[in-house]
């Protein structure tokens, strides 16, 4: 393995454990289809499906993956490459979302974005059918859509000295160019 390979490992890590845990988010919130949309036809299930999977894709999808955390992700594995502790890197994806080796205010924001999370998750989960179903197919593509973003980003800025945005290390930490 060459020395620039030895390097990265970190960063393939940390991008690959940051996706793993999107499909995996993906698979928990994928509806089973026949129970959310087989009972019986119900049009205005279909009609907030068609409002609710686009709001869902512009606003978590873009907004929320492609326009914030997906830079940051790809911005934090790419500071990880020779630089870093071992502890850093073996908890790389924990690293690369900014729960490790960030400002406090990147450590609360993201504190209190996964609670509101895991309450919307609680919410939702009270739903009845089709009603969940509608609301999980559409957070299901959002969260595809990060995963994507994340892979074209990754792609896009392998091998380049760019950055994406600024990968929010700590104070005197910061390994932009």
């Amino acid at each position: 393995m060459a020395t620039e390979d030895k390097s990265r490992w970190a960063s393939r890590w940390g991008i690959s454990g940051v996706s793993i845990l999107l499909l995996y988010a993906v698979y928990r919130v994928w509806p089973d289809l026949h129970v959310a949309f087989g009972q019986e036809y119900q049009p205005q299930a279909y009609l907030f499906l068609l409002f609710c999977l686009p709001l869902m894709l512009y606003c978590e999808g873009y907004l929320g993956f492609h326009r914030r955390f997906s830079p940051r992700v790809v911005s934090r594995a790419k500071a990880l490459e020779g630089h870093g502790n071992i502890f850093h890197k073996l908890l790389a994806p924990l690293f690369c979302m900014g729960f490790i080796h960030s400002p406090l205010r990147r450590k609360v924001s993201l504190a209190v974005m996964t609670l509101a999370i895991l309450g919307l998750v609680a919410l939702v989960r009270m739903l009845e059918e089709p009603w969940r179903g509608v609301i999980g197919i559409s957070v299901a593509f959002a969260l595809l859509m990060g995963v994507a973003s994340i892979a074209w980003l990754d792609f896009k800025t392998r091998g380049s000295s760019e950055w994406l945005c600024d990968p929010e290390l700590p104070i005197g930490g910061s390994k932009r160019n």
